[in-house]
């Protein structure tokens, strides 16, 4: 069996090859703005992630934001109706986290 000096030989890699700056120059004009490295990439996906909670605040409070519009329509509708309603809205979201969780450590979770 060959002994394995501590020098790669020449039909080996030693490591990964980096390209040089005219490579990444070449490389950022093609990509443009949609590589992960530039900022006006990431700065876009801060912008959506703000977005996408700003959303779900909006969603989960669209109750309080059409009470007005519920006693109008529903005339006979007392107040502490409209709060039964609004917490019969709300209870679900204590309860699904617990399962949502678990389904994500169970199924979608980093394996070690």
């Amino acid at each position: 069996m060959p002994s394995k000096s501590n020098t790669p030989d020449s039909t080996t890699s030693p490591g990964p090859r980096f390209p040089d700056e005219e490579e990444e120059r070449d490389i950022e004009q093609e990509v443009g703005c949609c590589h992960p490295t530039r900022n006006t990439y990431r700065y876009f996906a801060l912008f959506l992630i703000c977005m996408l909670t700003f959303g779900q605040y909006y969603c989960y409070d669209i109750p309080g934001a059409l009470k007005s519009i519920f006693f109008q329509h529903f005339t006979g509708l007392t107040q502490l109706q409209y709060n039964l309603l609004y917490s019969l809205y709300s209870w679900p979201n204590t309860v699904l986290v617990f399962f949502g969780g678990y389904f994500i450590d169970k199924y979608l979770g980093v394996r070690w």
